[in-house]
């Protein structure tokens, strides 16, 4: 097991066994589209034991702007960015996000 207790691989399954429940709650399946911006719409952001952390996102990054994401610990920081960068799964609402070549992030 990796620090914190998660272990990877049964991690995901699990988060996309939590999103397919979730997308039966919320209407549909959770979509990742390609844009020239960032925004998440009614996304809910899970950590990988299942807990929610932020249900409901709602922002917009737009092109050549930037942004701080501040926060205590636990309270979803990262999980944001691991959505982002497609390490975990969208759970429910919709992602709109630049291609993988044009997204640049320092966490």
């Amino acid at each position: 097991k990796r620090a914190g207790g998660f272990d990877g691989r049964e991690d995901i399954e699990a988060m996309k066994s939590t999103a397919f429940a979730h997308q039966e709650r919320r209407g549909g399946p959770p979509q990742i589209l390609i844009g020239d911006h960032i925004e998440f719409k009614d996304v809910d952001l899970f950590s990988p034991t299942g807990a929610l952390l932020v249900k409901g996102l709602n922002f917009a990054v737009k092109k050549n702007s930037n942004v701080l994401i501040s926060g205590p610990n636990g309270s979803g920081k990262s999980s944001l960015f691991r959505v982002l960068g497609g390490l975990w799964p969208v759970c429910a609402g919709t992602l709109i996000k630049p291609a993988k070549e044009q997204l640049f992030y320092i966490p």
